[in-house]
């Protein structure tokens, strides 16, 4: 990481407008060159979003600088990798179908975990297969350390039983949710539109 970096690593204040709704805070380790991200250990879905989401924010500012991540990514690969850069345009229109997303999940809890969800994604990408996607998922949602994602206390008082992997709809909820997240976060790709 010494190699890759330029200059002092700084928090980066963000204001930025985005019609109907305004992201303010900052961001932090952005030197000359880069946003610097780092997880020790192998990325979980929580990580690909948070890096992706970094990405946006610089498009979105119009800020050439990237996001350049290390992690155990293979063996014996630890990166940098880049985090793809998307438009200005593109990142403005994905963090505004973000921002909706998430107030859609204030209104009423969305049956969806990060790891879980990336897992899917995972599977879903390299397979097309929805039961090896579904599987993939399980095990994070059910398994992982003894409880999952989807066994904490607050997730399961509330989805109050409309629980993926136990109840049909909340289920094609999270594939689809799964599949939206991703596809914006990765691609700037939108429910609805092809690109």
């Amino acid at each position: 990481m010494r190699r890759a970096k330029r200059g002092d690593a700084v928090a980066l204040p963000i204001a930025l407008d985005l019609g109907d709704v305004r992201l303010a805070g900052s961001l932090v380790d952005v030197d000359d060159a880069h946003a610097l991200r780092i997880k020790i250990g192998e990325p979980k879905g929580r990580d690909i979003i948070r890096w992706h989401l970094d990405a946006l924010v610089l498009a979105a500012l119009d800020d050439p600088r990237g996001v350049l991540t290390f992690a155990e990514f293979d063996v014996g690969d630890v990166g940098p990798h880049p985090v793809r850069s998307q438009s200005r345009d593109a990142a403005r229109e994905t963090l505004r179908w973000l921002v909706a997303l998430m107030q859609e999940g204030l209104d009423a809890p969305l049956p969806l975990r990060p790891a879980a969800a990336w897992a899917w994604y995972e599977q879903w990408l390299a397979t097309q297969d929805l039961e090896r996607a579904d599987d993939a998922a399980m095990k994070n949602w059910t398994i992982r350390g003894g409880g999952g994602e989807g066994g904490d206390a607050a997730t399961v008082l509330a989805l109050r039983g409309a629980v993926p992997f136990a109840d049909e709809q909340a289920t094609n909820r999270f594939r689809a949710l799964a599949r939206s997240l991703f596809d914006a976060l990765l691609e700037a790709r939108l429910p609805g539109n092809v690109a």
